[in-house]
């Protein structure tokens, strides 16, 4: 007995269709965003390497992510900006540092280097942020000049104090913080992340210039004691206490 023909021919088509723009989304499309938009987070490592002849570095400070009016009110001036260089070793040195004009422009006046430059800025209540820069092209050759832009995007500041039993010496001891950045989801599925690692006396953990997230804190004192915090980071300053440990 032979099978029956599809009564519905019709109805097939569409859904392989669908299915073939799916996976042309997922090969193509997705991939081309997903560069697309890590060129324009607050880490753009893209420079081109190579024999430096120093001179002019102009840029700007732009505005990015929600501002309140506190922030509006403080504006794009008075950001201190600093321009690093990092030769082929990678070794990086601090050059310069300037501070932004009241429209957040500033300029430098950068040295030869056999690698590239870094500028730099950020920090407390704001994001850090790191571009790279060149005088170069893809070829080698000297690129045009143009007016390089800083992001500036609200951050959050975490302060976690730990107090110990009455009579106990004040806590120190190491951290490790990974989060989930809200900002910058690719078609609301994919999301940055970001890890810290560090040490702390005194009893006090203090990070800053950090984006919004959601993240997990794993603090090790000594003995092999540890405690883990979840923590939603939002602009602004996040306190925390722990006490009697």
């Amino acid at each position: 007995m032979s099978a029956e023909p599809d009564a519905h021919p019709s109805e097939a088509r569409p859904l392989r269709r669908a299915g073939f723009l799916l996976l042309v989304l997922l090969v193509i499309v997705v991939p081309a965003f997903v560069m697309q938009h890590l060129a324009g987070t607050d880490l753009a490592l893209h420079a081109t390497v190579g024999e430096q002849p120093g001179g002019p570095l102009a840029g700007r400070l732009v505005e990015r992510g929600e501002w309140d009016d506190a922030r509006r009110a403080e504006g794009l001036g008075g950001h201190v900006v600093e321009l690093w260089t990092v030769d082929v070793t990678g070794e990086r040195a601090k050059v310069a540092e300037t501070a932004s004009d009241a429209d957040g422009a500033f300029a430098f006046e950068a040295p030869p280097v056999h690698g590239r430059y870094e500028l730099a800025t950020g920090g407390g209540l704001w994001q850090r942020t790191l571009r790279e820069a060149s005088f170069l092209d893809r070829s080698g050759g000297l690129a045009p000049t143009r007016e390089l832009e800083l992001p500036l995007r609200p951050g959050c500041e975490l302060v976690v104090t730990f107090t110990g039993r009455p009579g106990s010496a004040p806590l120190a001891g190491s951290y490790d913080l990974t989060g989930e950045m809200r900002e910058g989801a690719v078609l609301g599925l994919l999301h940055q992340s970001l890890h810290a690692a560090g040490d702390f006396e005194e009893g006090v953990l203090e990070l800053d210039g950090l984006p919004p997230m959601s993240a997990t804190l794993r603090v090790f004192f000594g003995m092999g004691d540890e405690l883990t915090l979840e923590l939603e980071l939002e602009p602004g300053r996040t306190e925390e206490s722990v006490d009697e440990l």
